[in-house]
């Protein structure tokens, strides 16, 4: 199961890492350029950092949500995290339309990997997570991250609204699920996470 350093810091007493054999997803992310041909700049990666390590608690919360099978969907929490982001955004001088639109797809990228995992522990119980976080100790976490990828929007926004964004993201997106060794479900929904980070592709 994919880690990043301060997630894994801050959750390694709650969820080992264990082997993932996930299901099959319904799309993967197209081959990129050269590293060559597409310029990535730091604070680029750094966003896509970000949305990496948010997608991966996923892996914690269904870990959370699983003894109990608890429901993947929460609107009432998602509009929290939504709020939040405009707010965030306003605050940044940003558009706080667009940062909704972009954390709607962390959300639901979120989501992806969590129903993912479920899937995957019904049918296959030994790859199910025995240790059990609460949600209680993730969520200050996603906090954390939520004002993270609210100043990489924020630096990066000369970068998102230039015309080879779409490119770079992608490009950086890959180098990003390589590092993390990401499977297909994860891939997926990486894609999903950052298909609106552009504000013209």
């Amino acid at each position: 199961m994919p880690t990043v350093r301060r997630l894994t810091a801050a959750l390694a007493v709650l969820v080992p890492v264990t082997a993932l054999s996930a299901p099959a997803a319904s799309a993967v992310p197209a081959p990129v350029p050269a590293a060559a041909s597409v310029p990535v700049s730091a604070p680029l990666d750094q966003l896509v950092g970000a949305v990496v390590e948010r997608l991966q608690t996923g892996d914690t919360v269904a870990a959370a949500k699983w003894p109990t099978l608890g429901p993947i969907e929460d609107p009432a929490r998602e509009q929290v995290v939504l709020d939040a982001a405009s707010a965030g955004a306003t605050a940044r001088g940003l558009d706080p339309a667009r940062a909704v639109a972009v954390f709607s797809d962390q959300i639901a990228a979120s989501k992806t990997v969590q129903y993912g995992l479920f899937s995957d522990w019904t049918a296959n119980p030994a790859h199910a997570p025995t240790t059990t976080p609460g949600l209680s100790q993730i969520r200050p976490i996603l906090d954390r991250i939520t004002g993270e990828l609210l100043d990489g929007l924020a630096e990066t926004k000369p970068l998102r609204t230039a015309s080879g964004c779409g490119l770079a993201v992608r490009l950086s997106a890959e180098k990003a699920a390589l590092r993390a060794h990401f499977d297909q479900l994860h891939r997926t929904a990486l894609s999903r996470a950052v298909s609106s980070l552009c504000e013209h592709s």
